[in-house]
């Protein structure tokens, strides 16, 4: 019996940390300049960044919709959803590997 509940402990806590490094429901927020934004999970992202050379990274399931109003930032898509940056100033890059559109709005 104590070696079931060892393995039983073992494939709880297995279970916790993959749960803990997987989000399931809509994120947003802002990035700094420098910063990687990561949408990984299930659910739609959306996040800004105001000062611009941000990096932003969708691999998810679901559509990240960033917006880079400070210039200079750049979007790696490898999901299954769409991707769609905002850029004022024509400066960013997508690099689109995922199964969705990609879209880069700039003047």
């Amino acid at each position: 019996m104590g070696n079931f509940l060892r393995a039983s402990a073992v494939v709880a806590a297995i279970a916790v940390g993959v749960v803990g490094c997987f989000n399931i429901g809509n994120e947003d927020g802002v990035c700094s300049t420098g910063e990687l934004c990561q949408c990984n999970g299930i659910g739609n992202c959306s996040y800004s960044c105001p000062d611009g050379g941000c990096s932003f990274r969708c691999e998810g399931i679901g559509n990240c919709d960033m917006t880079c109003e400070g210039g200079g930032c750049d979007l790696s898509c490898r999901g299954t959803g769409n991707c769609l940056m905002d850029c004022p100033d024509n400066s960013c890059t997508i690099n689109c590997e995922g199964q969705g559109n990609c879209v880069l709005n700039a003047p």
